[in-house]
């Protein structure tokens, strides 16, 4: 993963989309802050909450959104949601089990998210 990692620094102005599948956190994650053209962010079976936490302290603004994960609260995305608000088009929430924070989820959505055309 480390190679990875180092791409994704050598390419930090110009990466648009990443699918992290199946990933251990690790702090070199944090080169994703820097980011500024990523619009699309699929997270699957990783440690979405600190991979969140990190792109909400960076420039990136999403505009496609997929979490999948065995348990999901979707507090750990409101956030993230607020920050990248009308620029939101897709969302795809996967879990196993039930998403905890629902109605938090609901409110951010109609309140930052309105042009969201893809809800899964």
């Amino acid at each position: 993963m480390c190679g990875v990692i180092s791409a994704l620094e050598s390419q930090r102005k110009n990466l648009q989309e990443i699918k992290l599948d199946g990933c251990v956190y690790s702090a070199e994650f944090k080169v994703l802050m820097n980011c500024e053209k990523l619009k699309v962010l699929r997270i699957l079976y990783c440690e979405e909450q600190k991979l969140l936490k990190i792109l909400d302290t960076g420039l990136c603004k999403i505009s496609t959104l997929e979490i999948g994960s065995y348990p999901t609260d979707a507090s750990n995305l409101i956030s993230i949601l607020k920050k990248s608000g009308t620029l939101l088009q897709r969302l795809k929430l996967d879990s196993e089990d039930e998403i905890g924070s629902q109605s938090l989820l609901l409110d951010t959505l109609i309140a930052f998210c309105p042009n969201i055309t893809h809800l899964l």
